[in-house]
């Protein structure tokens, strides 16, 4: 499936903004028509793994079977991003599909997008993505909504609660790795000026129990710059820290210890907020995924899931016969 490479403008999206005292909570769920569009570096000669491993998971709005036309590609909503941990198993935010999972039929609507290759057409940029459904969808650490307290929720409605925001979703096929294909990233002139360059699928490594997170970080994510970004640009970027930015703040200054296990950025970029699942990434690892931003006052941070104290569940969940 082919993805122009253009701006396109959000048909819907949920935004939730709590605000109580000088504490403010965004909490951001993409929910939009067009396709993901990936990351392009400046420099055509440095592709990036880590965004290129980013996949987009979305909501098939009219059917469960997925053609390879424009036509059914623009009924496609992204929920959120995720990364690959194996060929048929991605790991993204759990709030973004908390309703979702108490409909059977719309779980099984979801379907995962994975980067194939770039298409060059003199000076457009088209995607080629390779899309699966999904069987099967769980909550690293389940539990009920009725189980949550009051005070772990964003906000009166019970929308988003920070509990063991990760989930694993299945798919129904396995996806044909990249990672050490020797034409990875080799661009391929097909005709007059038009090539071609496999970019994925690519397999994202988590953290481990014990890894240490340095500061020369990045994070990849949809929706989060500015308003503007979050409404009209579904533009996956990059955000890369150096050792001398020492963004990584200590979360228990900033949220309740009880909320669960997390890496807290200081926000030097003023993001309005950070999307669903996005990703924290050193030394090309996967340590978090995007939960939410917070503010007090003027300042503020991104609150990503620590992934390395879920590692053996990660990696459990939805590895069997689990289904939908």
């Amino acid at each position: 499936m082919l993805v122009p490479f253009r701006i396109h403008h959000l048909a819907l999206k949920i935004y939730i903004l709590i605000t109580f005292n000088i504490i403010t909570i965004t909490s951001i769920t993409m929910w939009k028509i067009e396709p993901m569009h990936w990351y392009e570096n400046p420099n055509a000669d440095d592709k990036d793994l880590c965004a290129d491993g980013v996949v987009c998971i979305n909501l098939d709005l009219k059917t469960t079977k997925l053609r390879n036309d424009s036509k059914d590609n623009e009924n496609h909503t992204v929920v959120a991003t995720g990364v690959l941990i194996s060929k048929f198993q991605v790991l993204t935010s759990f709030n973004a599909f908390r309703k979702l999972t108490r409909d059977k039929n719309k779980m099984r609507s979801i379907a995962v997008g994975a980067l194939k290759e770039r298409v060059y057409n003199k000076s457009n940029i088209f995607y080629n993505v390779s899309y699966h459904h999904i069987v099967c969808g769980r909550q690293v650490i389940p539990m009920r909504d009725s189980d949550i307290k009051t005070d772990n929720w964003h906000g009166k409605d019970h929308l988003h609660s920070p509990l063991h925001d990760l989930m694993v979703l299945r798919l129904e096929r396995n996806y044909t790795l990249r990672n050490k294909d020797k034409d990875l990233y080799v661009r391929v002139e097909t005709g007059q000026d038009t090539a071609r360059m496999k970019s994925g699928p690519l397999l994202t490594v988590l953290a481990k129990t014990n890894e240490v997170l340095g500061r020369d970080i990045k994070i990849v994510s949809i929706g989060h710059e500015t308003d503007k970004h979050i409404y009209k640009n579904f533009q996956l970027l990059r955000h890369d820290y150096d050792s001398e930015d020492n963004v990584v703040v200590d979360c228990d200054q900033w949220i309740p210890r009880q909320w669960g296990h997390f890496i807290c950025l200081r926000n030097v970029n003023d993001f309005e907020a950070i999307a669903s699942g996005a990703a924290l990434f050193y030394n090309s690892t996967l340590y978090g995924i995007g939960s939410f931003a917070l503010r007090k006052g003027k300042k503020g941070i991104l609150v990503f899931t620590d992934v390395r104290p879920y590692y053996g569940l990660i990696n459990e969940t939805c590895s069997t016969k689990d289904q939908i």
